[in-house]
């Protein structure tokens, strides 16, 4: 199953007409992004895999599991709109233009072409069995989408002043079941040292890359 919409941000974006021309010739379902903060933002690993997990850690415990067949309950469907919600508010925050590729999409026939991954794509996953195996705590569904991804939406969120108690409550139950802090590190922006600047900096610093007087702030020899 290939994409039908694969957003792509450049850094710096500065770049972007050029290097996503090259790209769009591999990739012709390639869509532009603003920025790499934009692109960041389009990504629903992080909104869809960590309540899957959460939700069915029973019986992902126990063995043989199918995720997606059998684990995505009406109960996980909420959690994950939940946190959709956020990040949608998050990238309207930022001053981040349409498509969102809301996580209806995917889960609404109706409205597939307008996702990332066109018609059929959830019915398809579900037939090829893919899913149906043992999974455990240090899959990648965990270990980039919980460890990485989370802690970046929960900072984008809190960069423009938007609420995600669902985000935010997610990383600290997963960080008791793994027995360690989640919050604030990964791909959290203070973590990465941006917390220090301003939301119109941060965007200067993601379209003119090294270019940017702000570069030496940020990167630390």
């Amino acid at each position: 199953m290939r994409a039908g919409n694969l957003p792509v941000g450049v850094f710096p974006a500065s770049r972007s007409k050029e290097a996503l021309a090259r790209v769009r010739e591999l990739y012709p379902a390639t869509r532009p992004c603003v920025d790499a903060v934009d692109v960041a933002l389009t990504n629903v690993g992080p909104v869809i895999h960590p309540p899957l997990v959460l939700v069915n850690a029973g019986a992902i415990e126990r063995g043989t599991f199918d995720i997606h067949a059998a684990g995505t309950t009406d109960r996980t469907r909420r959690l994950i709109d939940a946190v959709d919600a956020e990040r949608v508010a998050s990238r309207r925050g930022w001053g981040f233009p349409t498509p969102h590729y809301e996580m209806a999409t995917y889960y609404d026939e109706s409205r597939a072409a307008e996702g990332l991954y066109g018609a059929g794509a959830k019915a398809k996953l579900i037939a090829s069995g893919l899913w149906n195996e043992i999974l455990t705590f240090e899959h990648r569904y965990v270990s980039e989408d919980v460890e990485l991804g989370l802690p970046f939406l929960e900072s984008a969120a809190r960069s423009v002043s938007v609420a995600s108690p669902a985000t935010s409550g997610l990383l600290g139950v997963f960080g008791a079941l793994l027995g360690r802090p989640l919050a604030g590190r990964g791909r959290d922006l203070d973590h990465l040292g941006l917390g220090e600047l301003t939301l119109r900096e941060v965007r200067e610093l993601f379209h003119e890359g090294w270019q940017s007087a702000l570069w030496r702030r940020v990167v630390r020899p």
